[in-house]
């Protein structure tokens, strides 16, 4: 059964044309551009460690006399076990069905939506946000939905347009999630994990006893320099910009 509740708006939208709507996806700090890992796929980006923190920024560069949209981003339940969405500042949850209020930009009116949606069944599953801008919406950037990395695997989230229908998605973006070189969950990957990859370096990895060893990146059971070549690859990478250290400093306030 379908819930997408509260852009339950009866197809009225599609009495406007849909504007050019595309998301942005940008690192924690809601400033840096997440990197594609080809140019030639421009929405299969860099792999992101587990607990990473992106910003996604729903945006649209057609201004209009009326540029009402309706949409969504969503992903299926199986990747939604991997990779979650979440809204900000979801100040009362009886205004309109739960509208979070911080992750509705100034360029998408007087009165967007930003809610939560899920739907499971034979016709529809899937899980994720709502979006809808009200009619004197501008060119510009519309909504912002955080996402975090929580697991190892593959997650794509699918931007919907629903003047083309309710299950039509115009753009995907296919993250996937690699182990965390940020063994002490500071926020960063810096000298404090290295040392504790460093202790552990060389040395065999006994599955029995350490099925889930953090430091054997390559998962083959030993502790070595191919491991190390990989922790390497992030070295002083952010996974939540909201922790400062000393490497790093104090972020800039992003999105």
């Amino acid at each position: 059964m379908r819930v997408f509740v509260a852009i339950a708006i009866s197809i009225v939208f599609a009495s406007f044309a849909s504007a050019e709507v595309f998301v942005n996806v940008y690192r924690c700090d809601g400033k840096t551009p997440l990197a594609a890992k080809d140019p030639n796929t421009p929405n299969v980006y860099s792999d992101i460690m587990v607990g990473t923190k992106l910003v996604l920024v729903v945006s649209s560069d057609r201004p209009q006399g009326k540029n009402y949209w309706a949409g969504g981003l969503q992903c299926t339940w199986d990747d939604w076990e991997r990779g979650k969405l979440m809204g900000r500042e979801w100040y009362d949850p009886n205004d309109l069905g739960g509208n979070y209020r911080g992750s509705c930009l100034p360029a998408a009116g007087i009165r967007p939506l930003v809610v939560f949606a899920e739907c499971a069944g034979p016709d529809c599953s899937r899980v994720g946000f709502d979006l809808a801008t009200h009619l004197n919406a501008l060119a510009g950037d519309w909504f912002v939905i955080d996402y975090i990395a929580e697991k190892v695997g593959s997650c794509d989230v699918g931007l919907f347009d629903y003047a083309l229908g309710l299950d039509v998605v115009s753009e995907t973006l296919s993250f996937t999630h690699v182990p965390s070189r940020d063994f002490d969950g500071n926020g960063v990957v810096n000298f404090a994990d290295f040392a504790s990859l460093a202790s552990r370096w060389p040395q065999p990895v006994d599955p029995n006893t350490d099925p889930a060893c953090p430091y054997d990146l390559d998962a083959d059971q030993l502790i070595g320099p191919s491991d190390l070549a990989m922790f390497a690859d992030y070295w002083l990478e952010r996974t939540d910009c909201a922790a400062p250290t000393a490497e790093q400093g104090t972020p800039a306030a992003g999105l």
